[in-house]
């Protein structure tokens, strides 16, 4: 049970981070750029992209709280599929991200004002849904046969926690190289794909609805390691060592600048 709701923290807290890297960016731009109404839009698009990502998270998981193994399997592939997706994205493209989204935001700034405005709440709402949409898969996957207040708030708490470490960078508090810091954070949700990985086939043997492997060792094994998360002990433990290091670093890059002063 503790581990289910650390993993909850630690992914909301992951996923977190992303989304408020891609506010922060957005509201940076617009503010330089001193377009007010633009910046209006956006904010709707936030709030927007919110409330649709909540309401998502709260249907899926009054349905994944009724005892349906077919909608567990469904969910422990679906979330599967969705990270690893998303992991090869933040490889080949999240050193680019701040890049790219000032690139879209100059772009929407150049077209007339009702397709300038579309355009951006189109692009930051499609950016913020996505990562909720990561998020509500993935703690619904993990939590799946959880009911209880704790795990939601494990999930608050995670995010809560986000929006403190952007609003830490946004005003030097924090120094990290986000981009890095995703990255590295992106290879340890691999780890829990493996833990999702072996938890489908679990469900899917026991419900029938994949086949059962001849070899009663694999299915042990199987049994074990569902009951058993090693992988998400493992990727608890790598989690809190990149976050341990990343403060770490932070806190030296801030002593090294107040002994230049």
């Amino acid at each position: 049970m503790f581990g289910s709701l650390l993993n909850a923290f630690l992914i909301s807290f992951r996923e977190g981070i992303e989304a408020a890297l891609i506010v922060m960016t957005v509201l940076v731009v617009l503010k330089k750029r001193g377009d007010i109404q633009l910046r209006n839009v956006a904010f709707w698009a936030i709030g927007t992209a919110i409330a649709a990502c909540s309401y998502l998270a709260y249907r899926l998981g009054s349905i994944a709280l009724v005892n349906n193994p077919e909608l567990e399997v469904a969910l422990y592939g679906i979330a599967a599929i969705t990270v690893v997706t998303m992991v090869i994205w933040m490889m080949r493209t999240g050193k680019f991200m701040s890049k790219e989204i000032e690139q879209k935001i100059e772009t929407h700034r150049k077209k007339t004002v009702f397709w300038g405005a579309l355009g951006l709440f189109l692009f930051v709402f499609f950016m913020i849904a996505r990562e909720g949409f990561e998020l509500s898969l993935f703690l619904l996957a993990f939590g799946a046969g959880i009911n209880g207040y704790a795990y939601v708030l494990a999930m608050i708490l995670g995010l809560a926690a986000a929006v403190g470490v952007g609003y830490a960078l946004s005003r030097g508090i924090l120094r990290i190289n986000i981009a890095k810091f995703l990255q590295a954070t992106a290879f340890v949700l691999l780890i829990l794909v493996v833990q999702l990985v072996l938890d489908f086939f679990h469900e899917g043997i026991e419900s029938g609805i994949v086949p059962e492997p001849s070899s009663q060792g694999v299915i042990n094994s199987i049994d074990y390691l569902h009951d058993t998360p090693i992988f998400s002990y493992i990727a608890i433990g790598a989690f809190l060592l990149i976050i341990g290091y990343f403060m770490m670093k932070s806190f030296s890059a801030r002593k090294l600048a107040v002994g230049n002063r």
